[in-house]
């Protein structure tokens, strides 16, 4: 019952915050995306890591593609995830350019 519980909880914050993102302003919303890359990329992790897995963002999502550029910038591999409806599974796939 508390997996269940901890599931439909999940998918009633996920909802909300999604509703509280698209109600942001436009300008704010860059602001915000921008200094999250921002501080990401500035992340001993990011600097050790040689590949980055991101995601195209759809509508209101966090835009990260300005990370893609930095990683681009510093050398590093840019993945992003292809998902297979029908087997249920993900893999990634390398770019080279956005």
């Amino acid at each position: 019952m508390s997996l269940l519980f901890n599931a439909a909880k999940k998918d009633m914050l996920r909802q909300l915050y999604r509703q509280k993102r698209r109600e942001l302003n436009a300008d704010i919303r860059r602001e915000q995306d921008d200094s999250l890359c921002k501080i990401i990329s500035e992340l001993p992790e990011f600097a050790a890591a040689n590949t980055i897995l991101l995601y195209a963002p759809f509508g209101a999502e966090v835009d990260v593609l300005p990370i893609a550029d930095i990683a681009k910038d510093l050398g590093k591999r840019i993945a992003f995830p292809i998902c297979n409806t029908e087997s249920k599974t993900m893999t990634f796939r390398y770019v080279e350019s956005i």
